[in-house]
């Protein structure tokens, strides 16, 4: 059935209206501008989706690179313009349609550390499944000091790096 919403005028060529529950599916809006006593007919559509899920994320962290890929595993996603993923605040750069099960998202910059990757079928309801993406930028090695030292170690190094973090920072020792 037909349910009569509140609206609000913004301008004379912009109504704004929340949409009432509804079963999977698509319906028409209409709008009026005599009180709903003369409707428009059926030129608007709006697609009720099915609850959006994100249950996987491979892989869980990464970084260094911008554009590299995550897949999203979950349910309910729509294939359109307006699927989208979120990094923490950040949307994705571009997103990959595989089917409603599996997306695969570009992650953009980020800053170093945790963040919730979420999935919106339109820019504006996002999944709240909460999982989370560890970004860790590739550190990219500018100088050594001392860079030599005795065969039984001991000395004392410092290593400049362009991406430092006081969290995530190790330090690899060996050949390879």
């Amino acid at each position: 059935g037909r349910v009569k919403v509140e609206a609000t005028l913004v301008s004379s060529s912009l109504v704004v209206a929340v949409m009432p529950p509804h079963a999977q599916g698509v319906v028409t809006v209409d709008v009026s501008n005599n009180g709903g006593v003369d409707y428009t007919q059926g030129f608007v559509r709006y697609t009720y989706n099915g609850p959006l899920a994100v249950s996987s994320i491979t892989p869980s962290r990464g970084g260094g690179l911008l554009g590299a890929a995550v897949t999203v595993t979950g349910s309910n996603f729509v294939h359109g313009s307006d699927l989208m993923c979120r990094f923490g605040l950040t949307l994705s750069s571009a997103l990959s349609y595989v089917s409603s099960s599996v997306v695969v998202c570009t992650v953009g910059s980020l800053r170093t550390g945790h963040h919730t990757v979420e999935v919106s079928n339109n820019g504006a309801d996002f999944s709240t499944a909460g999982l989370q993406y560890v970004y860790e930028p590739e550190v990219t090695r500018w100088a050594m000091q001392p860079s030599t030292g005795p065969l039984n170690g001991g000395t004392v190094a410092t290593v400049s790096g362009k991406v430092l973090s006081y969290e995530y920072t190790a330090v690899m020792v060996g050949s390879g």
